[in-house]
Order: C-alpha cells, then sequence, then structure tokens
C-alpha cells in the first residue's frame, strides 16, 4: 500500500481541491491514486470540455491539472485576471514541446509526468501555491534559453506603472487573487481586476504567471517579496 505524505503543500495547513482535465483514462487515474497519498490535498475531481465553464464560474478550485494534449481547451473561456484557480500543465517530454505556440494560454506551472510521485506532486503544489513557477529542470532551461514569455531573462522596455499598480503587482507576485488583491488594498475586487488588467497591458505579458516573472527579472518587485523559494 501506497504510503500517504503527511507534510501539507501550503504551510502545513492545506486542503486543496484538485481537477483533473486530462486525455488519457490511464495518466488521469494514476494522478488520481498519487494526489490521494497527499495529506493535504482535499479533494480531486475529473472534468470534461462540457464541465470546464461550470468549474470557472464556480471559482472553487485551488488547482486544475490539464494535459498537454488539452490545454488548448482553456482558449477564450479562462480569464486570468480574474479566477483564483492556479493551472498546471502536465505531460511527457514537456522539454521537447512546441509551447512557444501556446504563449497566449493560461499556466502557472508544468509538471513533467516522468518523473512523477506523491512527494514530486505534494512539493509542486506547494510551490505552485505560495506563487511560485514549478518547472522541470529541462524546460526551464530551454524557455531561459529561448526568452519565451512565461519564463523570460532578457530585459523589457522601462515600464511605467502608477503607485496603486505597484502596490497591486506586489501583491500578485505573491500569487494572491484578485479578491486577496483587493482585501490587502481595502479596494472592490472590480477594483483590483481593473488594476490587474492595466498592469498586464502596460507590461504586455498574456498572464499573471508571465508578469509576475517579468516583475522581477525587470527589478519591479524585488525577489525576496516573492516569500523564500527554497
Amino acid at each position: 500500500m501506497p504510503e500517504t505524505v503527511t507534510s501539507s503543500p501550503i504551510n502545513g495547513n492545506a486542503s486543496l481541491s484538485v481537477a483533473l482535465h486530462i486525455g488519457s483514462d490511464v495518466i488521469a487515474h494514476g494522478l488520481e491514486v498519487v494526489l490521494q497519498q497527499i495529506a493535504g490535498v482535499r479533494s480531486v475531481q475529473r472534468v470534461d470540455l462540457r464541465s470546464l465553464p461550470g468549474l470557472i464560474e464556480d471559482d472553487e478550485t485551488d488547482v486544475l491539472v490539464v494535459s498537454f494534449d488539452l490545454w488548448s481547451d482553456l482558449e477564450g473561456i479562462w480569464d486570468p485576471t480574474d479566477h483564483r484557480t492556479k493551472i498546471l500543465v502536465t505531460g511527457s517530454d514537456l522539454h521537447t514541446r512546441e509551447i512557444e505556440s501556446f504563449s497566449s494560454l493560461p499556466v502557472d506551472g508544468f509538471l513533467a509526468l516522468e518523473y512523477i510521485s506523491a512527494e514530486r506532486l505534494n512539493d509542486t503544489l506547494g510551490r505552485l501555491v505560495n506563487g511560485e513557477v514549478p518547472l522541470p529542470s529541462e524546460l526551464a532551461y530551454r524557455l531561459l534559453n529561448e526568452a519565451y514569455p512565461v519564463v523570460t531573462r532578457r530585459r523589457r522596455a522601462h515600464v511605467e506603472l502608477t503607485a496603486r499598480e505597484k502596490q497591486t503587482l506586489a501583491l500578485l507576485v505573491k500569487g494572491m487573487s484578485n479578491k486577496q488583491i483587493a482585501r490587502g488594498l481595502g479596494i472592490s475586487t472590480h477594483g483590483a481586476k481593473r488594476l490587474v488588467t492595466a498592469i498586464l497591458l502596460k507590461m504586455g505579458v498574456p498572464n499573471r504567471t508571465a508578469a509576475a516573472v517579468q516583475a522581477i527579472d525587470s527589478g519591479l518587485v524585488p525577489e525576496r517579496s516573492t516569500g523564500d523559494s527554497g
């Protein structure tokens, strides 16, 4: 019988709801088995294309694990400025995939199936919900070298942000949702959404993850603001 991973992925006090949008039944079942070994995971459910709009509308899922072959299903139905759910894209040989073609799609991290285990998935979930961008090392190396927008090292043109936008960006980099940003700034959720949208437009990035990485890389937000990355 597999040993349960008792350490929780988020500050020892997690209770995560995870949804799986996976093309292969075999892989989906395998991920379910592994996720059930993680004490910090409260629930696991499978969702198909018809169920995705309802999942998005409810906004109650902490992490959506989507297989690379179904990643494009999120195009046009997922507003990266308005949903707290983290998107984890999974697949085999991710470093060989044409990820650049999907730069407009939402993503908060990648998970390589080749190295899957309860311990590794527990660590990945922890990093994901704490605002980090988990990447397989081979994929990270390739993206850094190709200066892909999600994880870029090239210096961007100077971005002029208002004081309020800078405050918002600092909270966004910490992985906060629009609702959390609103509470932190003492404004409405709609106001927080407008600020996040303005930031994405000014920075010329497709999603919150790309904005966070670029903010740290360009010095708009000090790296220490993201917390301890281990």
